[in-house]
């Protein structure tokens, strides 16, 4: 799931296959992220773009809702 911010900033941030292995990749491990001190386990990633390596990335909000196994996708 993701919020409507989030889909406009992602879009102008990735293409298709970049945000698929985003997906993938949280998929696979979403406690990746490190928590956000505070937040009530909001998590922050920073994912490497095309030719700009981590540090030139976007940066990923999202929470992992446990219980009911989604990660919903905040901000980017």
């Amino acid at each position: 799931m993701e919020t409507s911010v989030f889909t406009r900033s992602i879009e102008s941030l990735l293409d298709e296959d970049e945000y698929r292995a985003l997906q993938t990749h949280l998929v696979e491990n979403p406690e990746s992220g490190s928590i956000i001190p505070g937040s009530g386990g909001i998590r922050k990633i920073r994912w490497g773009l095309k030719g700009r390596g981590k540090r030139g990335g976007a940066r990923v909000v999202y929470f992992w809702a446990v219980r009911r196994d989604r990660i919903l996708m905040l901000y980017a």
